[in-house]
């Protein structure tokens, strides 16, 4: 068929059933656990009068799960997960759309003339010998596959008016150049900041307590008492078990000689050291923490298979394993760090959740905080002390975006988002080099507008943009198109038949 529709299932809905099962037949030796009833068998949907026979239905099903199978490595598929997948509910649909269309051309005059068809029918490949289309393969395809040359012919015709009138839909186009050449200059202009954020609340743990406070809190019942349930309640962050840190390189045996995988990591262990073990890794590593050198992080006992665990915890920090056989592969560790278990009771933590406590009740001391906070970003962002900025965000937990660039279409600064009127001010001449203070009572919200730039409008960018609109605008057309034919049209399904 034709190969101006540029997606797979374009072509595959042009296609219908015939070139498919067709080409399957031509290309593979036609075998099938697919029963195919004849041209008088009943419909699986009426579209005004449009069947949609079980055949169709049965061979687009076919096509479909073949589809899924070779996506999922050439597994077949269950009948439960060809369910869960709504495999039949989406080939009916598109089924029942193909019909609206070819109503839809039908309408509007739509055809396909003799010469046209007898072009199309030559270019199929699988009625071609040699490179030229051979007569007799084309009657015997047909026959094996039980069609007559006219009922093949009238679904190419079909076939032919769908193709205009897609073609037809694409061609329309609604951005003209001027709206791309504004949409362009509009996407190009954007002010580059820097933004400072953090809230109130997480400036609670900063606030000072002193140890008479603490002392005078624990002093009282009521408070150890409730201190205690705190305690019992949140026991598990107190309580860390023994971690290691580890990297490691993986050698897959799967379908390989176990010997010759064994003795490739022996000669891999030789030239390895603590200082090249990452950079090996990313080389000759076949696990997924390959391209980060191997790295697992930390981890406690009952995370890695047992071999792997107990290789890894037996080892000394900065030591290397010799080949440690699992279920994967062969292993390669280099144990990077280690730490105790830690075990905390009660009396070990009292004094921290009495402070904890304690700071629940400085309102006023965190009001006065933040607006210090504020008041010391502010200095840092117009000083454009980034590395400053960069330390205090981390000692705080704030965050901080330097040099975002938020466009006047999204007004967005790398994650954050900025209303009209909050992007106004970012855009405003008069702002550039000012520090804007855009937060609220609870969040602060700290912006340096550090440039603003207009924008430009290149003939590459508009011509990118106009087919990119144009593009958008003719799938959703085509989107409505249906759903109209669908609202206003006498569609009868029979799910029986599925």
């Amino acid at each position: 068929m034709s190969t101006k529709f540029q997606s797979k299932f374009a072509q595959i809905m042009i296609l219908g059933i015939f070139g498919v099962l067709i080409a399957s037949f031509a290309l593979t030796g036609f075998q099938s656990n697919v029963t195919f009833i004849g041209s008088g068998a009943p419909s699986v949907a009426n579209v005004d009068g449009n069947l949609v026979t079980v055949r169709e239905y049965r061979n687009s099903l076919k096509q479909q799960i073949d589809f899924y199978s070779k996506m999922m490595g050439g597994k077949t598929l269950t009948t439960k997960q060809i369910e869960s997948f709504g495999i039949k509910q989406t080939v009916l649909k598109r089924l029942v759309d193909r019909k609206l269309m070819e109503n839809l051309a039908s309408d509007l005059g739509f055809d396909a003339s003799e010469k046209e068809l007898v072009a199309e029918i030559k270019e199929l490949p699988y009625f071609k010998r040699n490179g030229e289309f051979d007569v007799n393969m084309y009657k015997n395809l047909l026959r094996a596959n039980a069609f007559t040359p006219q009922s093949f012919e009238e679904n190419m015709k079909k076939d032919l008016k769908v193709q205009k009138l897609d073609k037809m839909l694409a061609s329309l186009k609604v951005v003209s150049k001027n709206f791309a050449k504004d949409f362009t200059k509009f996407k190009n202009t954007y002010a580059t900041v820097n933004v400072v954020e953090f809230s109130k609340e997480s400036l609670r743990s900063q606030i000072k307590i002193s140890s008479k406070e603490i002392k005078g809190y624990l002093a009282k019942e009521d408070n150890v008492k409730k201190l205690q349930k705190t305690f019992d309640r949140t026991k598990y962050k107190y309580n860390k078990p023994e971690q290691v840190k580890a990297r490691h390189i993986l050698l897959k045996v799967d379908g390989k000689d176990e010997k010759a995988v064994l003795a490739e990591a022996k000669k891999i262990r030789k030239t390895l050291t603590r200082s090249n073990f990452q950079s090996v890794a990313k080389k000759k590593s076949e696990g997924p923490s390959a391209p980060k050198g191997g790295d697992l992080g930390w981890f406690g006992r009952g995370r890695m298979v047992k071999e792997f665990e107990q290789a890894a915890f037996a080892l000394k920090s900065g030591s290397i394993s010799k080949p440690v056989k699992t279920k994967f592969g062969y292993h390669l560790i280099l144990l990077e760090g280690k730490k105790k278990a830690v075990v905390k009771m009660f009396n070990d933590v009292k004094k921290e959740l009495a402070q904890e406590e304690l700071r629940k009740t400085k309102n006023k001391e965190l009001d006065k905080l933040f607006e210090g906070t504020i008041k010391s970003f502010e200095s840092k962002l117009a000083k454009s002390s980034n590395k400053s900025i960069e330390r205090a965000a981390k000692k705080l937990s704030a965050s901080f975006l330097a040099d975002q660039k938020a466009n006047i279409i999204d007004k967005k600064a790398g994650r954050v988002s900025f209303t009209d009127d909050e992007f106004s001010k970012l855009t405003d001449p008069a702002n550039v080099g000012k520090v804007l203070n855009l937060g609220t009572a609870q969040k602060a919200r700290l912006v340096k507008v550090v440039k603003f730039d207009e924008g430009k409008s290149d003939d590459k960018q508009v011509e990118s943009n106009i087919a990119s609109q144009n593009s958008q605008f003719n799938k959703e057309l085509r989107e409505n198109v249906l759903s109209d034919l669908e609202a206003n049209a006498s569609i009868k399904t029979y799910p029986n038949l599925l």
